[in-house]
């Protein structure tokens, strides 16, 4: 790959975050070799090293035909739209700060769309607390459990120590 992109897998997500309405006015869509709008469901549809498929500035206007590629289902625009509310003010003054707690217990994430709406909710997190995201978002307390394979979240591991968090594995009984 290259310095600045770990993987592949990266990448295809950043063309499907990249696809989805946004608030900077700039609107990307994916079409076939012929011109045709391609509707994608998950990253892993995207075909990085095919000519059948390229990434283009939203052409204004009408659309050509919309295809959709094996297995999608074409995106919702009002699921993926990310508004920003700006803080509500308490009645002449300062601003109420709320406790806000998500809770999600023993997730299965072999099913596909189970996997990708948890990582639509993460996505959505990460964005919260962008610094450029303009949110007033003063705290935050983070408790992640993952069960996977010996060894595969070492990059995970980095990131936390790198974060500040405490990291722990250990084996689960069932």
């Amino acid at each position: 790959m290259f310095p600045l992109v770990p993987s592949e897998a990266v990448i295809r997500r950043a063309i499907f975050d990249a696809l989805r309405p946004d608030d900077d006015g700039v609107t990307w869509e994916l079409v076939s070799s012929s011109g045709e709008h391609l509707a994608v469901a998950s990253p892993e549809q995207l075909a990085l090293h095919s000519p059948d498929q390229q990434l283009r500035l939203a052409q204004p206007g009408g659309q050509a035909e919309e295809l959709t590629l094996e297995g999608a289902e074409p995106v919702d625009a009002a699921r993926t739209s990310r508004t920003v509310a700006p803080p509500v003010p308490s009645a002449g003054g300062p601003t109420q700060y709320l406790v806000h707690e998500i809770e999600i217990r023993n997730r299965s994430l072999t099913d596909r769309k189970g996997r990708e709406d948890l990582y639509q909710l993460l996505s959505q997190l990460a964005d919260v607390i962008d610094p450029v995201s303009g949110r007033d978002v003063q705290v935050a307390s983070i408790k992640v459990e993952l069960n996977a394979a010996a060894g595969a979240l070492e990059d995970v591991e980095s990131k936390a120590h790198q974060a500040g968090a405490r990291w722990s594995a250990h084996e689960e009984d069932f």
